[in-house]
């Protein structure tokens, strides 16, 4: 009798962005299951970043038996397992067994509609294990999808923990490296594990997400043939999809007598400027 390879996944990793995901001021994460549906059918987080498993842990996959495989909204690891009890991997996984996987940024304008502060010293690092490093830092464990929750500062390594990581776990040259995923077996808890004790698949697949918010600029509208500027009184945010009214009095200071007369379309993220510790969409009316 032939009996086919059985393959089942052990992880799912969600990538969302709300730039791309929200509507207007709608959010995505506060939209029901129709409407968020809806708004992940024109979203593929490819377009915007490259995930790619180290050389390392490419021959991990290899000698697991282990497959990745990714989807509009983010990514799946599948592994052989036995066919007479599709817990048990086909070839055991040690607890300390760790996958390692470079993001790499396609889009040039991804900082602009990013909400996180960002230098050429800073390595986004999502784990599900705390590591190990040389000095004092910040960290929070990879979010999991049920988790209301984005992208902050405790996710961005700086400094010498920076090039501590680097070194473990990158050894090939990475254009536009923005951060790692490194993920355990055996992570800092038992949800964030993809293994039980007894080395079986979990009954619940460990589904992690990494949720990035858009970033919130004020708004200048420029008009240099009457020499005129003005721009919102609060920071508001950049959506690719949606429209955000102004009202003209209400949300805008230093206006002209004749404002009613202007159009006021929401910015993109192609001018971006940093004043006196502020971020401003330019706006050319």
């Amino acid at each position: 009798m032939i009996v086919s390879s059985v393959f089942r996944p052990i992880l799912e990793l969600s990538i969302y962005h709300n730039y791309f995901l929200n509507e207007g001021q709608n959010n995505f994460w506060a939209m029901d299951a129709e409407e968020k549906a809806e708004r992940l059918k024109s979203y593929d987080w490819r377009e915007i970043f490259e995930v790619t498993p180290t050389i390392k842990t490419q021959n991990i996959l290899q000698g697991q038996n282990m497959v990745f495989y990714a989807s509009k909204s983010g990514f799946k690891l599948g592994i052989k397992v036995k066919p007479e009890d599709e817990k048990i991997p086909y070839i055991s996984l040690s607890p300390e067994t760790g996958l390692t996987f470079l993001i790499q940024i396609r889009d040039p304008y991804f900082w602009n509609y990013t909400g996180l502060q960002w230098d050429q010293d800073s390595l986004l690092y999502f784990s599900n294990k705390t590591p190990d490093l040389p000095e004092p830092f910040s960290f929070e464990r990879i979010l999991m999808i049920q988790q209301n929750k984005l992208v902050n500062g405790d996710f961005v390594i700086k400094g010498n923990n920076r090039i501590d990581l680097l070194d473990k776990y990158t050894h090939q040259p990475s254009i536009n490296l923005a951060g790692l995923i490194h993920i355990q077996m055996k992570g800092d808890t038992g949800q964030s594990s993809l293994i039980n004790n007894n080395g079986k698949l979990k009954n619940n697949l460990p589904h992690f997400k990494i949720h990035f918010d858009n970033q919130k600029t004020i708004w200048k509208y420029i008009n240099k043939k009457k020499a005129i500027e003005m721009e919102t009184k609060n920071a508001l945010p950049l959506t690719k999809y949606g429209y955000i009214q102004l009202d003209p009095q209400s949300d805008l200071k230093s206006t002209p007598p004749d404002v009613e007369n202007y159009a006021l379309p929401n910015p993109n993220p192609y001018r971006i400027t940093l004043e006196s510790n502020k971020i401003y969409s330019e706006i050319f009316i």
